[in-house]
């Protein structure tokens, strides 16, 4: 039997959970890769096609800051794994497919108490989102 103590904290986690689905549902806090300027966290291009020693650049959008990572890294490898921008170049002759993935934080505004300085009351939350493309090698 959970102690009065335990029950407390067990009831106040479902609540939490319930209010924050509930806050997911009407659009009150962001849940989706979605900002809230309504752009989606995006990656061009969309797909791609790669032979070895080929590269190919992938630009990021929608979001605040990046972090690109592979699915096989013997296959192929990034410039670089933080930014807007990398390139990917296949360094395996294979028909294999690489899924690159974007992990991004985003900026979620919402209204609360606090005013800005044109006076409208607004404030900022940061969410995270991802988003996954496949690069076909040939």
């Amino acid at each position: 039997m959970l102690s009065p103590m335990k029950t407390h904290r067990v009831s106040l986690a479902i609540s939490f959970v319930s209010l924050a689905l509930a806050l997911c549902l009407l659009g009150t806090v962001a849940c989706e890769t979605e900002s809230a300027s309504g752009n989606s966290l995006s990656i061009s291009p969309s797909e791609a096609s790669v032979a070895i020693d080929q590269s190919i650049t992938l630009k990021a959008y929608g979001g605040e800051t990046y972090f690109w990572s592979l699915s096989d890294e013997t296959i192929g490898r990034l410039s670089n794994k933080t930014g807007s921008t990398t390139t990917y170049t296949a360094t395996a002759d294979s028909e294999a497919e690489q899924i690159v993935t974007l992990s991004a934080s985003m900026v979620a505004s919402s209204s609360s108490n606090s005013t800005n300085d044109t006076g409208a009351a607004s404030s900022a939350s940061s969410t995270s989102a991802s988003k996954t493309i496949v690069i076909h090698h040939l």
